[in-house]
């Protein structure tokens, strides 16, 4: 092989590699599970379970009619800042109304989340 042929040989291998570390560094960086948040951040499918929350099934319910008592997880964590992350939240039994839930950044008020109504 000539040392023209060798040297576009190690530049088409050069591309190449450069070309699939991208498609990998891309990959990394886009959120695999995460949907766009939609208009005011509605409600997709899969994102609401019915149900107590887990470790909390034993717990009682609400068996006070004028009170309103609900479940949050006390963290909420995110893979990486654009995926989507589990919000532990529970609307708990015997409650008498639905309760819409809103999300919003503290950085800018702008709202990621609305639950919808039941």
């Amino acid at each position: 092989m000539s040392k023209n042929g060798l040297q576009l040989t190690m530049i088409s291998v050069l591309v190449i590699l450069l070309a699939v570390l991208s498609a990998v560094a891309l990959a990394a960086m886009t959120p695999g599970a995460a949907a766009p948040a939609g208009p005011a951040g509605a409600d997709r499918e899969g994102t609401v379970a019915d149900g107590r929350l887990p470790g909390y099934e034993d717990q009682p319910g609400n068996d006070n009619p004028s009170a309103f008592y609900y479940t949050v997880g006390s963290r909420i964590t995110f893979n990486r800042p654009a995926a989507a992350g589990k919000v532990m939240l529970e609307n708990i039994p015997g409650n008498r109304y639905d309760m819409r839930v809103y999300f919003e950044l503290a950085e800018t008020g702008e709202v990621v989340y609305t639950s919808l109504s039941r």
